[in-house]
């Protein structure tokens, strides 16, 4: 799994500051990556105690790059699934948060995060393999360990 040491690192997020920034800078004609953002930054004001498990879910389905990517139904179905409440995964489809992605992708994209994953710990870039528990491992108990 790809993914798994960055789900190791949002496992310590209890004892550490985790920021996530939801970015749009792959959207194609569904504009996929706007509404995701979009549906996470709906999840995390209404529930902010589902936002970090959403998430997750939205790693755990990612659609492949340059694919339609999930409908409106598939990501309220994961918010709901998440924890949150069906009122609120029913808004997910209005995309309210479209314009605030589009305003926080223009600030970090291209010159801060030039793609997925981008990783700070601490303030600092950590510029070696993220996926693999090695370099990533090592920073993170390092920072952990303060």
């Amino acid at each position: 799994d790809r993914y798994g040491i960055l789900r190791k690192a949002i496992d310590v997020a209890g004892k550490e500051k985790l920021q996530i920034h939801q970015l749009a800078f792959l959207d194609g004609s569904t504009k996929y990556s706007t509404r995701a953002a979009s549906a996470f930054a709906t999840v995390a004001d209404a529930d902010p105690s589902a936002a970090l498990a959403f998430y997750q879910l939205l790693y755990a389905n990612q659609p492949e790059e340059s694919s339609s990517g999930l409908t409106d139904q598939q990501l309220a179905d994961y918010a709901v699934q998440a924890g949150v409440t069906k009122e609120v995964a029913a808004t997910l489809s209005t995309h309210q948060y479209e314009s605030w992605v589009a305003q926080t992708t223009d600030f970090w994209h291209p010159s801060r995060i030039s793609g997925t994953p981008t990783i700070f710990i601490n303030g600092e870039r950590f510029e070696d393999d993220p996926y693999h528990a090695g370099p990533f491992g090592t920073a993170l108990d390092a920072a952990i360990q303060g």
